[in-house]
């Protein structure tokens, strides 16, 4: 088992960085606002899955399915926006403007629908 988190960690640490999401631009062509679930679900997938998935669950934490996205929504604020240890030494690159997707997502109710 450490083997395999070994082997995922290196995995996620070469990975190149995904292009950042554009607040602005979502804004601008008022498809998605900053507290939109589509929004933060995709940075979750791009930055959190691969440590809180259906395949590894890092301290028992799953964020794979929009209710139990819901269920952490305060300790996913906490981790990602309030003290920034998530992702840990920010080994997925989250951006700025993700970390703050997700806090106006929590502030504004987490809303999963």
């Amino acid at each position: 088992l450490g083997g395999l988190m070994v082997i995922a960690a290196v995995i996620v640490w070469l990975k190149p960085p995904a292009p950042a999401v554009s607040l602005n631009a979502a804004n601008a062509t008022g498809t998605a606002g900053p507290s939109d679930y589509g929004q933060v679900q995709a940075i979750v997938a791009q930055r959190c899955l691969m440590c809180h998935g259906e395949q590894v669950q890092m301290k028992n934490v799953r964020l794979d399915s929009p209710q139990r996205l819901k269920t952490h929504a305060q300790n996913v604020y906490l981790q990602v926006v309030v003290t920034r240890l998530m992702p840990m030494n920010n080994a997925t690159g989250i951006t700025e403007a993700e970390r703050q997707a997700i806090g106006q997502w929590f502030e504004a109710g987490a809303r999963v629908n």
